[in-house]
């Protein structure tokens, strides 16, 4: 298999709709060959589209797709899934409703052997638009699958009133201010949820830079941009030290500015990983540094006073 496979996360707290999402992928794409990893395979049922069991176990769908379980650890699953005689063009992986997707996402994104197979596309998060308050207060484990989201759908609109939407929305936002909120019915949207391409942040970023999340709630973000150019080392250093070892961080995105080099550098951090692409050119734009930082009770001047300290 040469080709670099695209990974979908789906992910949300327990009764969201997610299996209903899952459905939804797969009957809407069905030009696609999609090879889904479940958490737990005896509770989910894809439409009943299961035909058989392979040796390796792998279950083929009737639609030309492949299903297993996430009984081992992902990399086993992945690996099988590469070295099986399934051909397959996305990979779709459902999480637990109380699982953290970052740990996921990760693999994908640090692992030099996915890596060169794998591409990380986005991380889509249901809300239940009933229950969403609820399941904050529970578990904190909501609030963080929101702020690792490129995608929030906001799900069962019909049995919410039109005040419990905006609070939710308004929540979802002011913890990631650069994820899409869309508000659906049964999980279905016409807006494409694939090939969404979540390192393309440019434009998220753009709607969201200078401002700062002011709520109480303890999971925050603050957005910061620089018109200076930064010391590739000196970030380095500083994205290495306070990325890696600092938990508190969930997520991070950037474009980076440095005088050495004419194309916008591409940061995007999931836990305590990250990786820095080569994004486009900057053409005749305007040149500046823009990042978005994600977290539980994250101190807004000394990360700035950070950053600052990396320019050049």
């Amino acid at each position: 298999m040469n080709k670099v496979i695209p990974v979908t996360i789906l992910t949300g707290y327990l009764g969201a709709g997610k299996t209903t999402l899952l459905n939804n992928l797969i009957e809407k794409h069905q030009d696609k060959n999609f090879a889904v990893v479940e958490n737990e395979f005896g509770d989910i049922s894809i439409d009943d589209k299961l035909v058989n069991r392979s040796s390796e176990g792998i279950y083929e769908l009737s639609n030309g797709c492949v299903c297993c379980s996430l009984n081992t650890e992902l990399g086993n699953v992945l690996n099988k899934l590469l070295v099986s005689k399934h051909d397959f063009d996305h990979v779709l992986i459902e999480a637990t409703g109380v699982a953290d997707p970052s740990k996921i996402a990760s693999l994908i994104l640090q692992d030099l052997h996915f890596q060169s197979v794998f591409r990380l596309d986005g991380v889509i998060c249901l809300v239940d638009g009933v229950n969403f308050f609820q399941a904050l207060e529970k578990d904190d484990v909501l609030a963080r699958q929101v702020a690792y989201a490129d995608v929030v759908l906001l799900n069962k609109i019909d049995a919410s009133d039109s005040e419990e939407l905006k609070n939710c929305e308004e929540r979802i936002l002011s913890t990631n201010p650069f994820t899409k909120v869309v508000k659906t019915k049964n999980a279905e949207t016409d807006l494409p949820l694939l090939d969404i391409k979540s390192s393309g942040i440019e434009k998220s970023l753009n709607s969201v830079v200078t401002g700062s999340s002011s709520k109480k709630h303890p999971v925050k973000s603050y957005s910061f941009e620089f018109d200076k150019p930064f010391d590739p080392q000196k970030l380095q250093m500083w994205l290495s030290f306070n990325l890696q070892m600092d938990n508190r961080i969930f997520r991070a995105k950037g474009i980076i500015y440095l005088s050495e080099t004419s194309n916008k550098l591409v940061l995007q951090s999931v836990a305590n990983d990250y990786i820095i692409d080569k994004g486009d050119e900057w053409g005749n734009e305007k040149k500046s540094s823009k990042f978005v930082f994600i977290g539980k009770d994250l101190d807004r001047n000394i990360i700035y006073e950070g950053l600052e300290n990396c320019l050049n």
